[in-house]
């Protein structure tokens, strides 16, 4: 397995292409970007991605991203596997944006989770099982003073 990095900084914007557009702008780019080595080696160079988000009684992170507010940031729990008996690392991760400028901060779920748990067990689970750090500390926080 492949390390993962941990933290990420990226200025991030978004356009709908038509799917001429898109073959002709992917096609350009091949020549000035890598794969990174997890994509590299899928079929197709595609892989599956799995996310549970975590927000608050009213919604307050949807919210935040449906109204297009500049800084926000949200939790959620991460994997990269079909099935949730796939032996792909799992992350808690922090994401989040300040106008443009768009960072993730995650951290390793080790076993433990039970990949069924849902609500206070799930959390509960994922707070024994988070790595120790800064978005572990953060995501207890908002468990507590945010009630996510």
């Amino acid at each position: 397995m492949t390390s993962s990095p941990l933290h990420f900084l990226r200025f991030e914007f978004k356009y709908v292409l038509d799917q001429a557009t898109r073959l002709a702008v992917e096609s350009e780019l091949q020549h000035f970007v890598e794969l990174d080595p997890f994509v590299a080696r899928q079929p197709d160079h595609l892989y599956f991605v799995r996310s549970l988000y975590f927000d608050d009684a009213r919604l307050g992170a949807f919210h935040a991203k449906v109204d297009g507010r500049l800084t926000r940031s949200k939790f959620r729990l991460r994997t990269y596997g079909r099935t949730l008996g796939d032996p792909a690392p799992w992350f808690l991760e922090q994401k989040g944006r300040h106008n443009n400028l768009v960072f993730k901060h995650r951290t390793p779920v080790t076993g433990g989770v039970d990949r069924a748990a849902r609500g206070e067990r799930l959390s509960r689970q994922v707070l024994q099982h988070a790595i120790a750090g800064d978005v572990r500390d953060q995501f207890e926080a908002a468990l507590f003073r945010q009630g996510i």
